[in-house]
């Protein structure tokens, strides 16, 4: 802890080390036995990491005016540092996150998607089959590679796209987390403002997925009309067509082989995004009316209050408003005083809200 200027700034700082053993986790077994999965409880994982709160209150204390600026800051990590068994890395079934030794609990396991298919002769053909790449799984003329496909790396190069070709990349939990608070009073009037912020997180855009995914099966499959309720327009988006062949995104209208390539799967880096934000959650005014305007009504005390919260949300990630964070935001004004107290909204509550997001 250190403090200057008599007070007028106050720096904290923290470190923390917590390893957890024996925790629980499920382990799949092979189809074969008799059970699915069973327990374990030999499981280590070890959170370490760096606090810091930051206080400063520049003005005298003999002012009208004061300021207080409160801000946070932790930076935080975690580690698989045992997994049952003695073995290096757990993949489960649904292959969305792996337990790696020495690596973060909460991973992404996915494909690394590197662009487009512009044409058919861009497609990696293998040189001892003279066969072009295809999705693992299938060996129908379909499952082959060809022009509006995504590119995904072929890690292990059989020219076979397939599970073992995913890697872990990037972390689902935020490494930094914080807040700032700042507090204005000039005499009987105040204003508070609170902030909230996440760097360096990275999750799954399921929303825009699932934009792309219902028109690879607009009339059956999971992602379709009766379940969607619509098709959302696609055409702000670049991706690839017979007149648009250097596209951002693969050909969303390949219905007869959608099911096979599964081109907009969610297991991919192409719908992996910054989920890093910076919110506005919430603003306060406060009023204390002077006491020798009261003393006419014989009150001793009277404030005004006003505030508003889930304000405004800044973020890279391109569904922010309506997926990451669906928020209710409400303006409130309230008065009190010594014989009687009365709450009441001045606005209506609004919300809105969209498809989950997969993290």
């Amino acid at each position: 802890d250190l403090s200057f200027l008599n007070n007028k700034i106050m720096f904290v700082a923290e470190a923390y080390y917590k390893q957890i053993d024996n925790q629980l986790s499920s382990i799949e077994l092979a189809n074969h036995n008799a059970f699915n999965s069973v327990r374990s409880t030999k499981t280590s994982l070890v959170n370490y990491g760096l606090e810091f709160s930051l206080n400063v209150r520049p003005l005298s204390r003999q002012s009208n005016w004061d300021l207080n600026v409160a801000t946070s800051l932790a930076i935080n990590k975690d580690v698989i540092a045992k997994l049952p068994n003695e073995v290096r890395q757990i993949i489960n079934s649904d292959a969305e996150v792996v337990n790696k030794l020495g690596s973060n609990a909460m991973g992404n396991y996915l494909y690394v998607y590197k662009g487009v298919y512009a044409t058919d002769e861009d497609v990696p053909v293998n040189p001892l089959t003279g066969e072009r790449l295809r999705m693992g799984g299938n060996t129908s003329t379909q499952a082959y590679f060809k022009a509006g496909d995504p590119i995904w790396v072929d890690v292990n190069g059989d020219y076979i796209i397939d599970e073992k070709d995913k890697v872990i990349v990037g972390n689902s939990q935020p490494r930094m987390t914080g807040g700032i608070s700042i507090n204005l009073r000039y005499k009987a009037f105040s204003i508070n403002t609170n902030c909230s912020f996440t760097l360096r997180r990275d999750i799954i855009n399921k929303a825009l997925a699932d934009r792309f995914r219902a028109y690879g099966t607009p009339v059956a499959g999971k992602v379709n009309l009766t379940g969607s309720g619509a098709l959302t327009p696609i055409e702000a988006y670049n991706f690839w067509t017979e007149d648009n062949i250097y596209a951002q995104y693969p050909n969303p209208f390949d219905y007869t082989r959608s099911s096979i390539i599964q081109p907009f799967r969610y297991d991919q880096t192409l719908f992996m995004e910054d989920g890093s934000y910076f919110k506005i959650n919430g603003i306060s005014v406060a009023y204390t009316i002077p006491k020798k305007m009261l003393d006419f009504f014989r009150i001793s005390r009277c404030q005004l209050n006003f505030s508003m919260n889930n304000i405004y949300t800044f973020s890279k990630y391109s569904d922010a408003y309506w997926a990451l964070f669906p928020r209710k935001t409400s303006l409130t004004a309230s008065h009190q005083s010594s014989f009687f107290q009365n709450n009441f909204d001045l606005l209506m509550s609004s919300a809105l809200t969209a498809p989950r997001l997969m993290y």
